[in-house]
């Protein structure tokens, strides 16, 4: 329980978008129970001004969210589902983050990724930002999701 705390707490305390990205994440099927990326789309929305990790498999879920960006994903539910991670509101720009693996363990999705915040020097927006990152992945249903990021100080986008 304090990993699964302690995990949504970096990623509220370690986001940012600057804008919507949409970004392929092509990644090849990991072995064993690997889930394939199949592309990753970054922004900031006022609907996501709280700490959010969500697995989206229906339409109607997707637009019940209120951002209509998401629609870019082109998720087709009965062959995808939308992960999507919500750092709350941030009080600059620069905050951002990059899921790298996921992989299905029964009822338990685990994903990977880095998780930005600007460093000193960096030259960010200087208002409030909602930042987020939806991962279009293949198809799968879990219960409980477990967020495992590393925390990185001024890096580049990947």
């Amino acid at each position: 329980m304090m990993r699964q705390m302690f995990s949504v707490w970096v990623i509220a305390m370690t986001w940012h978008a600057s804008g919507c990205v949409n970004q392929p994440a092509a990644g090849p099927r990991l072995p064993g129970n690997g889930v394939r990326i199949v592309r990753q789309m970054r922004g900031s929305h006022l609907a996501l001004s709280e700490s959010t990790v969500k697995l989206i498999n229906t339409r109607e879920d997707l637009s019940a969210l209120g951002i209509d960006e998401l629609a870019n994903l082109g998720a087709n539910f009965r062959a995808h589902s939308v992960l999507l991670l919500g750092a709350g509101q941030k009080p600059t720009g620069g905050y951002w983050i990059h899921v790298t693996g996921v992989q299905l363990h029964g009822d338990e999705l685990y994903f990977q990724g880095l998780a930005n915040r600007p460093g000193p020097a960096d030259v960010v927006t200087q208002a409030l930002t909602y930042p987020y990152t939806a991962v279009l992945i293949e198809k799968v249903r879990a219960r409980h999701l477990h967020p495992e990021l590393e925390s990185v100080i001024g890096a580049a986008i990947p």
